[in-house]
Protein backbone atom coordinates (compact mmCIF):
# COMPACT_ATOMS: atom_id res chain seq x y z
CA UNK A 1 0.00 0.00 0.00
CA UNK A 2 3.15 2.38 1.09
CA UNK A 3 4.60 1.27 -2.07
CA UNK A 4 1.46 2.08 -4.38
CA UNK A 5 1.05 5.99 -2.74
CA UNK A 6 4.76 6.41 -3.36
CA UNK A 7 4.51 5.39 -6.80
CA UNK A 8 1.05 7.40 -7.45
CA UNK A 9 2.69 10.31 -5.55
CA UNK A 10 5.93 10.98 -7.43
CA UNK A 11 4.05 10.29 -10.63
CA UNK A 12 2.25 13.10 -10.00
CA UNK A 13 4.66 15.07 -8.67
CA UNK A 14 6.96 14.67 -11.80
CA UNK A 15 4.09 15.75 -14.28
CA UNK A 16 3.88 19.23 -12.12
CA UNK A 17 7.15 19.52 -11.23
CA UNK A 18 8.46 21.87 -14.94
CA UNK A 19 5.73 23.96 -13.78
CA UNK A 20 7.10 24.54 -10.48
CA UNK A 21 10.65 24.66 -11.40
CA UNK A 22 9.47 27.80 -14.18
CA UNK A 23 11.01 30.96 -13.50
CA UNK A 24 13.21 29.79 -10.06
CA UNK A 25 16.31 30.66 -9.25
CA UNK A 26 18.69 28.42 -8.13
CA UNK A 27 18.01 29.37 -4.87
CA UNK A 28 14.13 28.75 -5.44
CA UNK A 29 15.36 24.93 -6.65
CA UNK A 30 17.08 23.97 -3.39
CA UNK A 31 14.02 25.26 -1.51
CA UNK A 32 11.44 23.13 -3.79
CA UNK A 33 13.68 20.28 -3.09
CA UNK A 34 13.65 20.60 0.96
CA UNK A 35 9.96 20.11 0.69
CA UNK A 36 9.09 16.68 1.71
CA UNK A 37 6.72 15.02 -0.39
CA UNK A 38 3.01 15.33 0.89
CA UNK A 39 0.41 12.29 1.99
CA UNK A 40 3.14 10.19 1.52
CA UNK A 41 4.31 7.73 4.59
CA UNK A 42 7.62 6.12 2.88
CA UNK A 43 9.30 5.66 5.99
CA UNK A 44 11.92 2.71 6.05
CA UNK A 45 11.38 1.96 2.48
CA UNK A 46 15.10 1.51 1.42
CA UNK A 47 16.94 4.36 -1.18
CA UNK A 48 16.52 1.90 -4.27
CA UNK A 49 13.27 1.40 -4.36
CA UNK A 50 12.89 5.12 -4.01
CA UNK A 51 15.43 5.72 -6.67
CA UNK A 52 14.16 3.00 -9.20
CA UNK A 53 10.33 4.57 -8.39
CA UNK A 54 11.25 8.00 -9.09
CA UNK A 55 13.13 6.63 -12.23
CA UNK A 56 9.85 5.06 -13.61
CA UNK A 57 8.18 8.19 -12.57
CA UNK A 58 10.14 10.53 -15.21
CA UNK A 59 10.43 7.91 -18.26
CA UNK A 60 8.58 10.08 -19.88
CA UNK A 61 9.49 13.29 -19.91
CA UNK A 62 6.87 16.24 -20.43
CA UNK A 63 8.94 19.65 -20.48
CA UNK A 64 12.32 19.47 -18.75
CA UNK A 65 13.96 16.88 -21.93
CA UNK A 66 17.09 18.29 -21.58
CA UNK A 67 16.79 18.41 -17.87
CA UNK A 68 16.20 14.69 -17.05
CA UNK A 69 18.94 14.88 -14.14
CA UNK A 70 17.65 17.78 -12.86
CA UNK A 71 14.15 16.40 -12.37
CA UNK A 72 14.78 13.56 -11.10
CA UNK A 73 17.48 14.78 -9.11
CA UNK A 74 14.80 17.26 -7.32
CA UNK A 75 11.94 14.42 -7.12
CA UNK A 76 14.63 11.53 -5.06
CA UNK A 77 16.28 14.33 -3.18
CA UNK A 78 12.61 14.51 -1.99
CA UNK A 79 11.50 11.44 -2.40
CA UNK A 80 14.26 10.01 -0.09
CA UNK A 81 14.20 12.71 2.67
CA UNK A 82 10.48 12.07 3.18
CA UNK A 83 11.47 8.62 3.36
CA UNK A 84 14.40 9.24 6.58
CA UNK A 85 17.32 9.14 4.11
CA UNK A 86 19.80 11.67 4.31
CA UNK A 87 20.63 12.48 0.30
CA UNK A 88 22.85 14.97 -0.75
CA UNK A 89 22.51 16.82 -4.15
CA UNK A 90 25.43 17.03 -6.26
CA UNK A 91 25.75 19.88 -9.22
CA UNK A 92 28.83 19.41 -11.50
CA UNK A 93 30.18 20.07 -14.80
CA UNK A 94 32.26 18.47 -17.25
CA UNK A 95 35.85 20.02 -16.88
CA UNK A 96 35.98 19.75 -20.59
CA UNK A 97 33.61 21.76 -21.24
CA UNK A 98 34.02 24.41 -19.34
CA UNK A 99 35.77 25.88 -22.38
CA UNK A 100 32.14 26.32 -24.07
CA UNK A 101 29.60 28.26 -23.47
CA UNK A 102 27.05 25.56 -23.41
CA UNK A 103 29.08 23.15 -21.19
CA UNK A 104 27.82 19.95 -19.77
CA UNK A 105 26.18 20.46 -16.33
CA UNK A 106 25.12 17.27 -14.56
CA UNK A 107 22.90 16.67 -11.18
CA UNK A 108 22.88 13.19 -9.31
CA UNK A 109 21.88 11.58 -5.63
CA UNK A 110 24.05 10.58 -3.30
CA UNK A 111 23.20 8.49 -0.09
CA UNK A 112 25.49 7.16 2.96
CA UNK A 113 28.66 8.12 0.87
CA UNK A 114 27.17 6.11 -2.65
CA UNK A 115 25.34 7.31 -5.55
CA UNK A 116 22.13 6.34 -6.28
CA UNK A 117 20.61 8.21 -9.09
CA UNK A 118 22.34 9.87 -12.10
CA UNK A 119 26.15 8.44 -11.82
CA UNK A 120 28.21 11.55 -13.11
CA UNK A 121 30.63 10.72 -15.74
CA UNK A 122 34.43 10.68 -14.55
CA UNK A 123 35.40 13.94 -15.94
CA UNK A 124 32.46 16.00 -13.94
CA UNK A 125 33.70 18.41 -11.38
CA UNK A 126 31.56 18.72 -8.24
CA UNK A 127 30.58 22.55 -7.78
CA UNK A 128 27.96 22.83 -5.53
CA UNK A 129 26.73 20.03 -3.14
CA UNK A 130 23.19 20.46 -1.66
CA UNK A 131 21.88 18.34 2.23
CA UNK A 132 19.92 19.30 4.75
CA UNK A 133 21.38 20.82 7.83
CA UNK A 134 21.65 18.16 10.43
CA UNK A 135 18.45 17.52 12.74
CA UNK A 136 18.68 18.45 16.51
Amino acid sequence: MIRAALRRRLWWEARFLPLRVLGRDFAGLLALANRPLRNVDAQGLPAAEIVAAVVAATRRPWMMRNRRCLRQGLLAFRALHSAGHRPALHFGVDAAGLKDRDGVVHCWIVVAGEVVLNPPNPGMTTVFIHSLPDPG
